[in-house]
């Protein structure tokens, strides 16, 4: 059974959540490269939340 499309929204808004809280602790650590990758998983997990809304 799939999921229903608020229930999948809300996992990926939390997984973009979970990536930006870890873009920042390794941005502070002054793990740049590390940083910027959590951060595009951040956007990229949040525009998928918001693109499953459209559907």
């Amino acid at each position: 059974m799939q999921p229903d499309v608020k229930t999948l929204s809300q996992y990926r808004m939390n997984r973009a959540k979970e990536d930006f809280e870890a873009a920042v602790s390794n941005y502070e650590a002054g793990f740049y490269k590390v940083a910027i990758n959590r951060s595009y998983y951040a956007i990229f997990h949040a525009i998928r939340a918001v693109y499953i809304r459209w559907i």
